[in-house]
């Protein structure tokens, strides 16, 4: 089925493998989406910024504010991709920036 080029109805074909057409992939570290939107892989950021932002509290909450915003800056600000994201809509973006400005709020215990 590989090799035969006429009876296989499909997007492309690489030298090495056959590539079929998808409607989501997760990678380890990034999702590919048949539309090319990078809308999912924001939302999968948003959560691991909560998710390091509830550690953080968790284990740093007695620290002073200094070594808080430190280690705020050190653990949820890196973002793997984020270089990557080119069709993205507003609104999750925005959801990113809501999730950098709880976690901050929460860790510093600011309403």
């Amino acid at each position: 089925m590989l090799g035969v080029r006429g009876t296989v109805k499909c997007p492309f074909l690489t030298s090495f493998c056959l590539v079929l057409s998808l409607k989501s992939v997760m990678r380890p570290i990034y999702y590919i989406i048949d539309d090319l939107s990078d809308d999912r892989d924001i939302y999968r950021q948003c959560r691991m910024m909560y998710a390091q932002a509830n550690m953080l509290i968790r284990k740093f909450s007695m620290y002073s504010v200094p070594v808080k915003t430190t280690l705020f800056k050190t653990y949820c600000t890196h973002m793997h991709t984020a270089h990557l994201w080119r069709r993205y809509r507003r609104s999750s973006m925005q959801k990113l920036t809501v999730a950098y400005n709880d976690g901050m709020r929460l860790l510093l215990k600011v309403p």
